[in-house]
């Protein structure tokens, strides 16, 4: 979805970071699902809080789809 709108953003894998304390450390909060997407540093949340935070904005209908204009 964030492709289709065109935005930047910065990948970040757990299995790269230097331990999975300091993964979840720099995402915030405890969580128990990845993805984990944070915008401005603020957590979001995972995908569906990603569609319902970009949906409110009314870029993308409730299933995640770009919004033509």
């Amino acid at each position: 979805m964030v492709k289709n709108l065109g935005l930047e953003y910065e990948e970040k894998k757990l299995e790269e970071a230097e331990s999975t304390e300091a993964f979840l450390e720099e995402i915030g909060k405890p969580v128990r699902t990845m993805p984990q997407i944070k915008i401005d540093g603020k957590l979001v949340g995972g995908y569906n809080q990603l569609v319902e935070h970009f949906a409110d904005k009314g870029l993308v209908n409730f299933k995640g789809e770009k919004i033509v204009e």
